[in-house]
């Protein structure tokens, strides 16, 4: 009752896995709840997105314990999450890069994604979509990506 596709990304965060797949499906796992043998994931978005779930990056503990997720598909899209307890839930309007996210990073409101197209786009969630910076300074798809302070 997981994933019925080859799972492409994972994200470990405290005591929860996130797992996307070409199912285009997010499950949350708890780990506590699979090492007392319940196999299934606690939380479930089966059409997460509308391609192959690709990648995650999140932000550290928010107010209440909730945490921020960021995820990257072939559908073109960085959706924007947050983990509740009890809940997967979008907390804006997802940003269509008109080109599949291979990669991505959140550092604060910062988020950057890597593309099938060879750029780096760089975005602040506290902005709207038309304030990006894109970078062009590969040759190949870019594969990962990392924001530092």
């Amino acid at each position: 009752n997981a994933h019925y596709s080859s799972v492409d990304c994972i994200k470990v965060m405290n005591r929860l896995v996130v797992s996307g797949s070409r199912d285009r499906g997010v499950n949350i796992w708890n780990v506590d709840q699979v090492l007392e043998g319940n196999p299934k994931p606690s939380l479930k978005v089966p059409d997460a997105h509308k391609g192959w779930v690709w990648t995650f990056s999140a932000s550290g503990d928010q107010p209440g314990g909730d945490m921020d997720l960021v995820s990257g598909s072939w559908d073109n899209t960085v959706k924007f999450w947050r983990i509740t307890s009890s809940e997967l839930k979008e907390t804006r309007k997802p940003v269509n890069l008109k080109v599949a996210v291979l990669a991505t990073d959140i550092h604060e409101t910062r988020v950057v994604a890597g593309t099938y197209d060879k750029k780096v786009i760089l975005m602040d969630t506290r902005e709207d979509v038309k304030k990006m910076t894109f970078f062009k300074c590969h040759t190949k798809p870019v594969l990962a990506v990392k924001i530092t302070e």
